[in-house]
């Protein structure tokens, strides 16, 4: 089951390309980019359709230009929420992509539980994150998680809780495309 709308990043009903910029903006249907001090593009690169390196023929990769200042508070990143923190609460999830870079460089991948507004529990609880290295060709990643329970947990009441999927990155460029199988993308899906 894909936990990811738009997975393949072929719906872009903004426009195909995010300037560089700063601060929370929207991409691809879905997905969004945010970060402070660093600044971010984004646009959507087409595959020829007699690629190779990535199974399945996707149409699509998001490519994401970052420009890294230094500093503690800096970060850039990308991802989306996925609704309903109770989805996946307890269980192992594999995020499943393709990634490359123009350089060898690392980037972190983190699904975040967030409780959603007026949550007693804690804002946000990590599931951890998880470094991995992206060279200039492409490769396929496939990252268990273990999703903490939601027991004793409360989850506030303006149904705005979810399970954020975020890709952390680093300067320069990188391209990510997703997993097909018989057209269907993998993203995010249960591990059982």
């Amino acid at each position: 089951m894909n936990g990811l709308i738009n997975g393949d990043f072929g719906i872009w009903q903004r426009g195909s390309s995010i300037p560089m910029g700063s601060g929370f903006r929207f991409g691809p249907d879905m997905w969004a980019v945010n970060s402070t001090g660093s600044t971010v593009a984004v646009d959507r690169r087409a595959f020829s359709s007699s690629q190779t390196d990535v199974p399945g023929n996707p149409k699509y990769a998001a490519r994401m230009t970052v420009d890294s200042a230094a500093g503690s508070g800096n970060c850039a990143r990308f991802g989306q929420p996925i609704e309903d923190v109770r989805r996946y609460a307890g269980q192992i999830v594999t995020w499943s992509f393709y990634a490359r870079a123009d350089t060898p460089k690392n980037i972190a991948i983190e699904l975040r539980q967030c409780f959603g507004a007026g949550s007693p529990a804690s804002v946000s609880h990590s599931n951890g994150v998880q470094k991995i290295k992206l060279t200039a060709a492409w490769q396929r990643f496939d990252i268990g998680i273990n999703i903490a329970s939601v027991d004793g947990k409360g989850i506030g009441p303006d149904e705005n809780d979810c399970l954020q999927a975020i890709a952390w990155l680093d300067a320069g460029l990188v391209a990510v495309a997703d997993p097909t199988d018989h057209s269907k993308i993998r993203f995010l899906e249960t591990g059982e």
